[in-house]
């Protein structure tokens, strides 16, 4: 099967919604294939989609797992925030938080996949959401693997002056102001960006393709995504509450990683109890869509931590 091919719908796959509050409901889409021998829950990034998965989901249905994927609120064909849908309107990650906690109960009545074990692949953002909910709650997942995980964004902001910028805009009703060097999705934007993502001119290439759908696009960070982002990641600087987190977790960082930040991640990984910290060098930010080299890389250390804690002896 070629690449652009890894990228349509696998077979079997489903379509669900979930609504956690009046008002808004969430899409994501699961996969249980015959005899899987356990449930891998993604939590995407900012800005991710299902479909962008589809090849993800078809190497771990390979692997012989179920799978399912959520749009985070203000993504995907999740709920928008109107009357500008193309913004991340964000006010607090503790929404995502809950949001993700009716997904895990909503795939806990799921028949078909509710016995199962479960593990979290989470990626940037997606990473740090899975981070707050095993701090939560400890004993769902047997384990995790984050890839580039958001313990701090934007590895060249200084932290303690962003976070003061961000709240007097947002005190003076900028919040959902574009901050200054983004905007509205635009195709030259989006191009651009991708350059910062991945390597692999195919993958590129599907993404733009994908941007045909126009309710698969998203705009750029606001003010309040900012201030929301910086406040969060609080935690993942926090020596204390990350040592809370004992659930066995692979942190995967990029060498390339122009989007968040490796070295808070590296030392956020010496407070965990169970972490191991593995670099793919050269890879840029998105690991699981770069070029195959990286994919390889990742999986085979993917395959190992996960055999390691899945079924321990």
């Amino acid at each position: 099967m070629d690449i652009k091919s890894r990228f349509t719908e696998p077979q079997g796959w489903q379509w669900g919604t979930i609504s956690p509050r009046d008002g808004q409901h969430l899409r994501y889409g699961w996969l249980a294939p015959h005899n899987a021998k356990a449930l891998c829950v993604i939590f995407p990034g900012l800005s991710e989609y299902c479909e962008k998965y589809f090849e993800v989901v078809r190497d771990l249905e390979k692997r012989g797992f179920a799978i399912a994927v959520i749009d985070w609120r203000g993504q995907g064909r999740s709920w928008r925030h109107l009357p500008d849908d193309n913004k991340r309107h964000h006010d607090d990650f503790s929404f995502d938080l809950e949001d993700a906690k009716t997904f895990l109960n909503v795939l806990d009545k799921n028949p078909q996949i509710s016995a199962l074990p479960k593990i979290v692949l989470g990626h940037s953002m997606g990473g740090h959401l899975a981070m707050r909910f095993m701090h939560d709650l400890s004993g769902v997942f047997k384990c995790a693997v984050l890839t580039a995980p958001m313990f701090g964004i934007l590895p060249t902001l200084t932290q303690g002056p962003a976070r003061m910028t961000a709240e007097a805009a947002c005190r003076i009703g900028w919040a959902e102001h574009y901050v200054p060097g983004y905007g509205p999705w635009s195709l030259a934007r989006f191009a651009a960006n991708l350059n910062l993502l991945t390597s692999d001119r195919i993958r590129r290439d599907i993404m733009l393709t994908q941007m045909s759908d126009k309710n698969l696009r998203m705009g750029g960070l606001t003010f309040g995504w900012v201030r929301a982002a910086l406040a969060t990641t609080r935690l993942t600087n926090d020596p204390v509450w990350l040592a809370r987190i004992t659930t066995p977790t692979l942190l995967v960082t990029p060498s390339r990683d122009m989007i968040v930040s490796n070295q808070a991640t590296k030392q956020g990984a010496k407070a965990m109890p169970h972490a191991e910290i593995v670099d793919i060098k050269g890879c840029l930010h998105e690991v699981l869509m770069e070029a195959d080299t990286y994919r390889d890389a990742f999986w085979n250390v993917f395959d190992g931590f996960v055999a390691k804690h899945l079924h321990p002896r």
